[in-house]
């Protein structure tokens, strides 16, 4: 009964061991992934083919729902974007409250554009934002 209980417990670190070597190589995958699009070249400021989605010097603000469409203070301001064809993966990461979702909402065009000039591809766009589970 000793002998079953030890290979058991030899079996099982051997099956945990490979599943963390399984873990560090897919790990290995994504930080390579994420490093190749980090060193990307740096692409001039909107000079943009159709369809291309493209921010150059832009500033948005939150519509005041007291007056008639008007904007309030601006939340982004000169925000430039390269160009950005169809199909490509674009991340957009950064601290609590410095404006991802708002810059989102932008390129969906529901922030009034006060300033700069923003083009993105006519058609359906969707967005589903994050909701917050707080236990």
């Amino acid at each position: 009964a000793k002998d079953t209980a030890c290979i058991g417990m030899v079996m099982a670190s051997f099956h945990a061991m490979a599943s963390a070597l399984s873990g560090w190589h897919e790990v290995g995958m994504k930080c390579n992934r994420i490093e190749a699009f980090l060193r990307l070249p740096e692409a001039d400021a909107c000079s943009v083919a159709d369809g291309d989605l493209c921010l150059s010097g832009a500033t948005f603000a939150w519509p005041d729902p007291k007056s008639t469409g008007q904007a309030k203070e601006p939340v982004l301001s000169q925000v430039t974007v390269a160009p950005v064809k169809s199909g490509e993966l674009v991340i957009v990461s950064g601290a609590v409250g410095t404006g991802k979702s708002s810059l989102l909402l932008a390129l969906l065009g529901e922030l009034p554009l006060l300033e700069g000039s923003f083009s993105r591809p006519a058609g359906p766009a969707a967005y589903q934002p994050q909701m917050p589970c707080l236990l």
